[in-house]
């Protein structure tokens, strides 16, 4: 009996201790930090208590992660960003990442619908930023990482990650550039306010799910001219394959009709692939391509370089509109801007 009773008790203080104890470690000026290591100062930010969506609401606004903290008259450095460490946070509107966080984990920045700005400061040895991109590429690899609403992709990236959009709702047009390879699972996955994709000349293979519960497509384009492979038959939503557009290279049809998975889409159109693509946005210059021109607006007399895909300057000047021969990838120099146009 009193071994009963000795039993219940120890039961009853287990469960009130866990319900007040957090998974966290500490907290400094309202980040949540777990310890990594005692030895080396080390920590990573997380999320306050036991799981990523008991507390959505603590992180909020603009989030400067600091490169480290002091506790308890100790120095801590910030090496990690946790898995699912802001997910779920909707009013959540920008982060910036120290040069001393080196490892980021899983879904950390999923459904964050409001995060409109990510940087990683300059000197990262890691993780960068580049093109203030507003998004997280893996330096070494050139692979995307994490994205948000406002992300442009570098030219420079081969690759997009596993989820690095995951739940990004408010997300409506995403341009794949021409050197991305793969992209990975789930890397739109639930992205509903998703209406138009652009997927480059040299994306091959796309992984499944890969825009799984984005039901809102209306167009796809398609610019290579060989079908990518597709990890399974749901890289797009049945509504999707069944009602959007699926623009494909003028001759190429036939060739996505009698394709694994592309077959699958009731609306394939033909089309010319002449577009531009900016690496900055400028709302003050407009560059265009019309009848085989470049066409510049807005340089107010700058001048305008014009370089082909081996780096070659082939124009110097500062006409508004630059005739080009032979159709192909051109990069257009314009002050501090730079554009990719694609004849």
């Amino acid at each position: 009996m009193k071994q009963n009773i000795l039993q219940k008790l120890m039961l009853i203080a287990v469960l009130l201790t866990g319900s007040h104890a957090f998974a966290h470690d500490f907290e400094v000026d309202g980040i949540y930090y777990n310890i990594l290591s005692e030895n080396d100062r080390t920590i990573e930010v997380t999320y306050k208590g036991n799981t990523y969506y008991e507390f959505t609401d603590d992180y909020s606004g603009y989030i400067v992660i600091p490169e480290a903290v002091t506790f308890n008259n100790n120095i801590y450095t910030i090496v990690s960003i946790g898995d699912e460490t802001f997910r779920l946070c909707k009013d959540l509107v920008s982060i910036t990442i120290p040069n001393s966080v080196t490892s980021i984990g899983y879904y950390v920045f999923a459904e964050c619908n409001e995060l409109s700005s990510i940087i990683v400061e300059k000197g990262n040895p890691v993780f960068d930023s580049r093109d203030n991109c507003n998004a997280i590429i893996a330096t070494e690899v050139n692979k995307l990482k994490f994205g948000c609403r406002n992300t442009v992709i570098p030219n420079s990236v081969i690759s997009i990650g596993g989820s690095a959009f995951h739940g990004c709702q408010k997300l409506t047009t995403i341009s794949i550039p021409d050197a991305v390879i793969e992209i990975y699972d789930n890397a739109f996955l639930s992205c509903t306010g998703l209406t138009s994709v652009s997927l480059g000349t040299s994306v091959n293979f796309i992984e499944g799910d890969a825009f799984s519960g984005c039901d809102n497509i209306a167009k796809i384009y398609c610019k290579s001219t060989t079908p990518p492979t597709t990890g399974n038959t749901k890289v797009f939503p049945q509504k999707v394959i069944q009602h959007a557009t699926l623009y494909v290279p003028t001759g190429c049809k036939s060739t996505y009709k009698s394709a694994d998975f592309w077959s699958n889409f009731s609306n394939i159109e033909e089309t010319e692939f002449s577009t531009i693509e900016t690496t900055l946005t400028d709302n003050s210059m407009n560059v265009y391509v019309e009848n085989g021109n470049i066409v510049v607006n807005g340089a107010d007399n700058a001048n305008i370089e014009v370089y082909n895909v081996n780096g070659q300057c082939i124009y110097n000047g500062m006409g508004a509109i630059i005739s080009m021969n032979i159709k192909g990838i051109y990069i257009v120099k314009i002050k501090d801007k730079t554009f990719k146009v694609v004849l």
